[in-house]
C-alpha cells in the first residue's frame, strides 16, 4: 500500500508540476531576438576567410549602445565557458565610418567574441595603434598606413598575406 501510494505522489508531481527545460544556443539567441543583420554579411565574410573560423553562432546587429561606443561584444558564461556570444553596432558611428573602419570594427568585436582578445593598447612611434584590437576606432591615416600590419598581427600570419 505505501509503495501504490509513493507511486501516486510522485506521479502526480510529474504531471502537475511545471519541469525545467534547457535550450540550446540558437533557441536561446532566436527568444531574445538576436540575428545577424544583412549590413554586417561581407564585413563577417571577410573575418572568417582571415581567421578561418566560422562565426555564424555569434550574431551581429544594430543595438542601442552608450555614447563614445561604436560596438560591444557580449558573452554569457557558464561555469567560467562562453555559452552565448554577440556583438552590438552602434548605428549612429556606423553610418559615419569608413570601409575600413568598418573592417576594423567588426574584426575588433569579433577579436573580443571569437579569438578572446583582449584590448592591445600600445602605438607605433609615429602615434598610430599597433593593433586592430586597439580600444578606439583607428583614424583612416593609420588604417591607410598600416592596414595589412593590423591583419597579420591579429591573425597571426605569415608575410604574403
Amino acid at each position: 500500500m505505501r509503495i501504490f501510494f509513493l507511486f501516486v505522489v510522485l506521479v502526480l508531481i510529474i504531471v502537475f508540476f511545471p519541469k525545467c527545460s534547457s535550450m540550446d544556443t540558437e533557441d536561446v539567441l532566436e527568444k531574445r531576438g538576436l540575428h545577424t543583420d544583412i549590413e554586417f554579411a561581407s564585413y563577417i565574410q571577410q573575418f572568417e576567410k582571415y581567421s578561418k573560423i566560422d562565426t555564424s553562432s555569434v550574431p551581429v546587429s544594430f543595438g542601442k549602445l552608450k555614447k563614445g561606443v561604436a560596438g560591444t561584444c557580449y558573452q554569457i558564461t557558464i561555469e567560467g565557458v562562453v555559452d552565448i556570444a554577440y556583438i552590438e553596432i552602434n548605428k549612429r558611428y556606423w553610418g559615419k565610418m569608413s570601409e575600413k573602419q568598418k573592417i576594423q570594427l567588426i574584426f575588433h568585436e569579433f577579436g573580443h567574441c571569437v579569438l578572446d582578445r583582449d584590448h592591445v593598447d600600445w602605438q607605433t612611434p609615429n602615434e598610430c595603434p599597433s593593433s586592430f584590437m586597439h580600444d578606439c576606432v583607428i583614424s583612416n591615416y593609420c588604417l591607410g598606413k598600416y592596414f595589412n600590419v593590423y591583419l597579420k598581427e591579429m591573425f597571426l600570419m605569415k608575410e604574403g598575406l
